[in-house]
This record gives C-alpha cells, structure tokens and sequence, in this order.
C-alpha cells in the first residue's frame, strides 16, 4: 500500500511511496484498475494524463509480482 507519487509514460512505469521507501513497477498488459462497483479495466487502457491527475498522492493497494503490476485499487 502506498500513493502514487508519478508515472513514466515512456517506461510505463508508476512510481510508488510506500513506508518502506519508493517503489517502481511495471505496467504491462495484464496489469488492470479495479475500481469498485465498476469493471476491471486495463491499466494500458486509461487514458494516461487523466489517471495520473486522478490517483496521484491517493493512496492506493498495489498486487504485483516479479516487479510488474496485477493490480491497482483505491485504499479503503
């Protein structure tokens, strides 16, 4: 868990601070939104300005695995 303090569009990659320090991962093809009561929608879908200004310093779950994104969720 952490917030969202950038995105690289060029890398696709999100810049994350977590209470362990800053994490970069991944975005690939299979990593997806989840947003409640709405459907997953595939991070590469988004329309990258609009959910930078939408996520950026909200703090966020991350899953991911080998340095790649699955998933993003708001925090509850």
């Amino acid at each position: 868990m952490g917030s969202i303090i950038g995105i690289d569009r060029e890398k696709q990659i999100i810049r994350i601070m977590t209470k362990k320090g800053l994490v970069s991962l991944k975005v690939t093809e299979d990593s997806e939104l989840l947003i409640p009561g709405e459907r997953p929608e595939s991070l590469l879908d988004t329309d990258p300005n609009e959910f930078e200004k939408e996520s950026k310093g909200r703090m966020v779950r991350i899953a991911s695995r080998n340095g790649e994104i699955d998933h993003i969720e708001p925090a509850q």
